[in-house]
């Protein structure tokens, strides 16, 4: 009657896409340090409630466990966000969780496959057009996390008392860098974008998947080779989709 006609309207309504790569949620920053503005969940929550995907790519920093550790602040936002992705699990999407350089504290959960969630450092994906990419979060294509991801290891393991001062080391390399000039920056993205499409040349994969750069873009370079970076939802609040037929789109949210 009306109640199964209402819940099959709603059904009919579930957008169903192929795959999402999203990355760089940040969720527990709460300095707004580097990187400026402070994180939004909200805008992925609205894009994810009613949809379906087969595959699900968290592509690392997506909880910011290092300021979390620091300065536990936790928001019921971020248990609505861990419920939708169960949510997804439970419905049968096979979900990546690809570790970055603010949630790399979880690489001891590497080959775990927790509730459908398999955690890695990185992975391949194939298109629906057969099309094989390499998915990162891309910290190791970046030389100034050269210089951070230790500093930051030392802020873990190091006493509360004294874990500020590695992390405002931190804060600090990433404040000269954000300090350059707009010329400067755009070499740098240009720089990391080299770096890690050299590894796509040279083990021939169709494209890259990455975040960490919070520079949302899809490109096609040479030999058709695809970059494609997932943006973030501290500043730009993008995410990638794969539809039916193996295009990729980039999604600007509303917030």
């Amino acid at each position: 009657g009306m109640r199964a006609r209402r819940i099959y309207g709603h059904i009919s309504l579930m957008k169903k896409y192929r795959s999402i790569f999203l990355s760089d949620i940040h969720m527990g920053k709460t300095r707004s340090g580097y990187g400026g503005a402070k994180p939004n969940v909200d805008p992925l929550l609205k894009f994810i409630k009613n949809k379906e995907f087969d595959f699900v790519y968290l592509v690392g920093d997506i909880f910011d466990i290092w300021e979390l550790l620091m300065n536990w602040k936790w928001e019921s936002k971020y248990n609505t966000f861990i419920q939708e992705i169960l949510r997804l699990s439970q419905q049968g999407s096979k979900i990546y969780y690809i570790t970055g350089n603010h949630d790399d504290i979880l690489e001891r959960m590497y080959g775990l496959d927790f509730n459908g969630i398999e955690f890695c450092k990185q992975v391949i994906h194939t298109t629906a057009k057969k099309k094989k990419f390499f998915v990162s979060h891309g910290q190791d294509y970046d030389p100034i996390n050269k210089i951070t991801g230790p500093i930051r290891q030392i802020s873990y393991s190091s006493p509360k008392s004294l874990s500020w001062i590695p992390s405002k080391l931190v804060d600090w390399c990433h404040s000269i860098v954000i300090k350059l000039s707009n010329k400067t920056k755009l070499e740098g993205v240009q720089r990391y974008k080299e770096r890690i499409m050299k590894k796509c040349y040279k083990e021939n994969y169709d494209g890259v998947i990455c975040g960490h750069l919070h520079h949302p873009q899809i490109q096609t370079l040479k030999k058709g080779k695809i970059y494609i970076n997932t943006g973030d939802s501290v500043s730009n609040f993008t995410v990638v989709t794969e539809n039916a037929q193996g295009n990729f789109k980039l999604h600007k949210l509303r917030h």
